[in-house]
């Protein structure tokens, strides 16, 4: 069976990329807001990466809203990227990811992978403790995110939009049967979120 080791820990924010739900109708409300902040200014060569972003999930509704937030581990899930454009209004390509697998005969191999959302499947079993309910009003910190540089190849100097986007799809996760929060969870609506822009000027 093979095995995939990840080399870098960029999944998590870029992991690794928040605008709310599907599309939605016109003038119907948006439930949730998320904002971002960070840094204005980062090095492009530089030791450690040890540049962090914050996002702030905000409940904007009058109802609950339940969703699983992202999880340092759960590497092969893409609820968190980054995007940016440059001062000419050109996207910024994504770094490409490596992984390191033992094929059947004991050998190491590194192979690129390019993460796509995986539709359909058995969704991921989960815990109570996995899902965050929020009334109107409270929010949900997101800290410590590593720096876009992770997964947005950045090649030169100068001053980029940067955002971060989030998704959340209920059918993907399962709660055992005698949770608590499975009524809630089976309830909950899909979230497609896009954080405001940060300028950022990279030198």
């Amino acid at each position: 069976m093979q095995r995939y080791l990840p080399l870098a820990l960029v999944l998590l924010l870029g992991v690794a990329g928040f605008s709310l739900g599907a599309a939605k109708p016109a003038g119907e409300a948006v439930p949730a807001e998320l904002v971002l902040s960070g840094p204005s200014e980062m090095p492009l060569f530089r030791k450690g990466r040890g540049v962090t972003f914050h996002a702030t999930l905000i409940n904007r509704s009058d109802s609950p809203l339940i969703f699983v937030p992202p999880h340092k581990d759960w590497l092969e899930e893409r609820q968190l990227e980054w995007q940016a454009i440059d001062a000419k209004g050109r996207w910024i390509d994504r770094q490409p990811n490596y992984f390191i697998w033992c094929d059947v005969h004991g050998v190491m191999r590194a192979e690129r992978h390019d993460f796509v959302r995986v539709i359909g499947g058995p969704p991921r079993q989960i815990q109570d403790s996995d899902v965050v309910i929020l009334q109107r009003g409270e929010r949900y910190e997101i800290e410590g995110l590593a720096d876009p540089s992770f997964a947005l190849n950045f090649l030169k100097r100068g001053v980029y939009q940067v955002s971060l986007s989030y998704s959340f799809d209920p059918s993907r996760y399962e709660l055992p049967k005698d949770s608590k929060s499975a009524s809630a969870l089976k309830n909950a609506v899909s979230l497609s979120l896009t954080t405001n822009t940060l300028t950022v000027e990279i030198k």
